[in-house]
């Protein structure tokens, strides 16, 4: 399934209006201090658009996987970031103050909701809670995609209770979906994935999804393993999903009869009898009863670059190695250096991934980076996203 979309924003009157847009502010945080700012950033665009043509923003995310109130998780640790940047900002921890702030906030300004995981209704689809929500604005914005498949209440029910022509998606929404979908349709060949990580089943989906219409996959660590195992070689200790077994060989045999190679790792990156044990290279069939797979090694390193070097149109996903532990990140490295220099289209997702592309300094380096982790690998393995539905869907609440 591909959506083609283009935001509303531009076709509303929005002077002296509150709009009421829900964004994806789910950033690292280290004692109250944003590490990454990337998703803050991607946001401005429609937040600025909103604010110079006289509206109102009224900003709402959750932060982390809080299981009650806490300070740690609160969206006010994201007040100074705004106020830095010039925005005229306030901090509402309550719907009712929120509502309060609504009548008589000056256009041009900004009011941000305490984090929407505190309120427990936002996770369990209620309909009073997406109704309070909705009654704070007169528009609906979703630029949140790497929230748009999940189906917490001010994503899938508060937009509904807009009607049609007040409810769209944002201008980060609306170039997510553009740039993914030069994935999806027809994408210029040859087309390679590099997929690695340790989410298995997500995975899973997406090879199934653009296994037709790749043609080069080439597998990392952990995910490599899972087919390694399905295809009865031994993998040590390594980081295995048992119950995928079955389906990564269908994959296999699938790729097998319609001519689309899957590469497997020839060599490691492997740490002994734990993840924090000492690192040695070895070669895939050398794996020993203690031995974990880590990373990909040098040999791979250079038959995967040169693979990627070919390449007219490359994904990659999959964080390989620790952040704690820089040296195995190596592999994932090489990898977002072969795709640096390449001159094909070049698109990375997940959080780890683009956080690994910041960090050695590669960021700028590529045509597209995706905001989105569950959300970027749903929409790439053919699944409706909530968030788009509601948006789409015909009627109200």
């Amino acid at each position: 399934m591909t959506y083609i979309l283009e935001s509303a924003l531009k076709d509303w009157d929005l002077a002296e209006k509150r709009i009421f847009v829900r964004a994806d502010l789910n950033i690292p945080l280290q004692n109250g201090t944003i590490i990454n700012d990337f998703r803050l950033q991607q946001t401005q665009k429609s937040i600025d658009y909103i604010i110079q043509q006289g509206g109102t923003v009224i900003l709402a995310s959750h932060l982390g996987r809080p299981v009650q109130p806490d300070d740690e998780h609160s969206l006010a640790h994201l007040l100074p970031w705004f106020k830095e940047r010039g925005y005229a900002i306030q901090f509402a921890e309550s719907l009712d103050k929120a509502y309060a702030f609504t009548q008589s906030m000056h256009p041009g300004s900004i009011l941000l909701l305490e984090n929407l995981r505190f309120f427990p209704q936002e996770q369990s689809l209620d309909l009073c809670f997406a109704k309070s929500l909705a009654r704070l604005a007169d528009f609906y914005v979703d630029d949140a995609f790497g929230a748009l498949h999940r189906y917490d209440t001010s994503i899938t029910i508060t937009p509904r209770f807009f009607n049609e022509k007040s409810r769209t998606v944002g201008f980060l929404v609306q170039r997510e979906l553009s740039m993914l979908n030069t994935l999806l349709i027809n994408p210029v060949r040859p087309f390679v994935l590099v997929l690695g990580g340790c989410k298995v089943h997500e995975k899973i989906a997406l090879i199934e999804n653009l296994l037709p219409l790749a043609d080069e996959i080439l597998l990392c660590p952990a995910l490599s393993f899972s087919f390694m195992n399905a295809m009865g070689m031994f993998t040590g200790k390594s980081l295995i999903d048992p119950e995928s077994e079955l389906i990564c060989r269908a994959i296999l045999e699938r790729a097998q009869k319609i001519n689309i190679p899957i590469l497997m790792p020839v060599d490691f990156l492997a740490a002994d009898k734990t993840i924090h044990g000492p690192l040695t290279t070895i070669d895939a069939q050398s794996f020993t009863q203690e031995s974990i797979g880590i990373s990909i090694g040098p040999k791979t390193i250079d038959l995967y670059s040169h693979e990627i070097s070919q390449a007219k149109t490359i994904f990659y996903n999959g964080l390989m190695g620790f952040q704690d532990r820089p040296e195995t990140l190596h592999g994932t490295r090489a990898i977002l250096q072969a795709m640096a220099f390449s001159k094909g289209y070049t698109v990375i997702g997940g959080g780890d991934t683009v956080g690994a592309a910041e960090t050695f300094d590669f960021a700028n380096k590529f045509s597209f980076i995706s905001t989105g982790g569950g959300a970027t690998m749903t929409y790439l393995s053919g699944q409706p996203l909530p968030g788009i539905e509601a948006i789409i869907q015909q009627g109200m609440y």
